[in-house]
């Protein structure tokens, strides 16, 4: 095959027709691409807003900003409302205090749920006993800051002197821990 024999002319209108048609291609990619983005992408990294109190959901998550930290929950706020609180604890009564935590069975989401928000802001947090145990824990009660937990099918959160007692699940420990920072 032979190949015909192009001027300087038709050879610069051959190339300039290319590069607009490059230019164009990759216009409209990243034209594309932006649309395409802020699409998929939603509010804030497919975070919604949950009312007026500024709770988002995250990935699955719950987060609130609380004084620049991300505080990060299990459930929403709505459905934290319908636990029975009744307690009047906020968050000063426990900021630089040693808090206790008392788990009536394996607890490590109800350990990482309370100290990961409530921890922040606590002198320090241990796990222990309410009253006498077999277990290698200091025994407390209720003249220390103390948060019981309990298993149970009915979700309540009430207290008595110091001591809060969380029964239910990790709906009722979010319930408490929204109370405490304001959020419900």
């Amino acid at each position: 095959m032979l190949r015909k024999i192009e001027s300087a002319e038709e050879k610069a209108k051959r190339e300039k027709r290319r590069n607009r048609l490059l230019i164009g291609v990759m216009l409209l990619l990243l034209l594309g691409s932006t649309a395409g983005y802020s699409f998929l992408s939603g509010d804030k990294d497919n975070a919604q807003k949950v009312g007026s109190n500024g709770v988002q959901n995250i990935g699955g998550q719950w987060a609130a900003n609380y004084n620049g930290q991300t505080l990060y929950f299990s459930s929403s706020p709505e459905t934290a409302k319908n636990i029975s609180l009744s307690t009047f604890f906020s968050l000063q009564d426990y900021y630089q205090k040693s808090v206790y935590v008392v788990a009536d069975t394996d607890s490590s989401n109800v350990n990482y749920e309370i100290a990961s928000t409530l921890g922040q802001y606590t002198g320090r947090m241990q796990p222990a006993c309410y009253g006498s145990c077999d277990k290698d824990l200091p025994e407390k009660n209720c003249t220390d800051y103390l948060i019981v937990w309990n298993s149970s099918a009915a979700n309540n959160v009430y207290q008595k002197d110091n001591c809060v007692f969380i029964d239910g699940d990790i709906t009722a420990i979010d319930a408490f821990l929204y109370k405490i920072f304001g959020y419900i």
